[in-house]
């Protein structure tokens, strides 16, 4: 399909209710890749595949579900049930029914930090459970990463956050988000979030290693033994003390 026939068949389906522009979408095979899982990134794969398949999570939550190419990988990496969380009505339409035929996922339609609450006071969540976390619904002048993790980390004790398009210290390969003055993925959009008892990751690999997009990333760790389990996985990297060192505030 070529570059006008893509421009056409967007500006129709733009105005289209949400559920019949994603029919038409899921008719277009060059949208089925989306940014691909985990951006395309193998070695982000790796890694959170083996974090994911090494260690007992009870719930995954992703934010940004968007094509459902990473809930797609996701399911194949856990057993556990994922619950995946789309704002834009075309994409969790599209999403849906791509997803329909996967066991175990819910698709809520919605704004993150909202449903994250609502999930976490469902009378079936417990406090105590195993939660993996990948956040990626942030996208233009909409960052909801703070209240997301704000709202896991006041759900959950032990928790597994990982953030996708964050600043990567000591490597600009690894490109971010940033959309000016209190806008950007880096260590300055955590100031003032409960963080004393939270440890820091970023990924070993050096971006001129990595495939896809190189995206930078990071994970949040919390409760000892999933801490302990992070430390001991190849790829990842302890920032011990990176966040009170780099920003006054943090972790108060």
């Amino acid at each position: 399909m070529n570059d006008l026939a893509r421009r056409a068949i967007e500006k129709v389906t733009s105005v289209l209710p949400p559920r019949i522009a994603a029919r038409i979408d899921l008719l277009r095979a060059d949208l089925a890749k989306g940014f691909g899982p985990f951006n395309g990134q193998e070695q982000r794969q790796a890694i959170l595949g083996s974090v994911l398949q090494s260690y007992p999570f009870d719930l995954v939550i992703e934010s940004g579900t968007f094509r459902g190419t990473t809930t797609q990988l996701l399911r194949r990496l856990t057993s556990a049930p994922i619950i995946t969380i789309e704002v834009s009505g075309r994409y969790y339409e599209y999403a849906r029914q791509r997803l329909s035929g996967l066991p175990d996922i819910e698709i809520i339609h919605g704004d993150s930090p909202t449903e994250i609450r609502r999930m976490a006071a469902r009378p079936t969540q417990d406090k105590r459970a195993r939660v993996f976390a990948y956040l990626d619904a942030h996208w233009g002048q909409s960052l909801p990463t703070r209240w997301e993790i704000l709202e896991i980390l006041s759900s959950w004790d032990s928790v597994c956050i990982v953030v996708d398009d964050f600043n990567v210290p000591g490597d600009p390969g690894y490109a971010y988000d940033d959309y000016g003055p209190g806008m950007a993925l880096d260590v300055g959009l955590l100031s003032g979030l409960p963080l004393a008892d939270v440890s820091v990751f970023f990924p070993r690999i050096p971006s001129a290693e990595e495939t896809g997009y190189r995206r930078g990333w990071v994970v949040l760790g919390r409760g000892n033994e999933l801490v302990a389990h992070l430390s001991r996985t190849e790829g990842l990297a302890l920032a011990d003390g990176y966040l009170t060192s780099r920003q006054s505030g943090l972790g108060t």
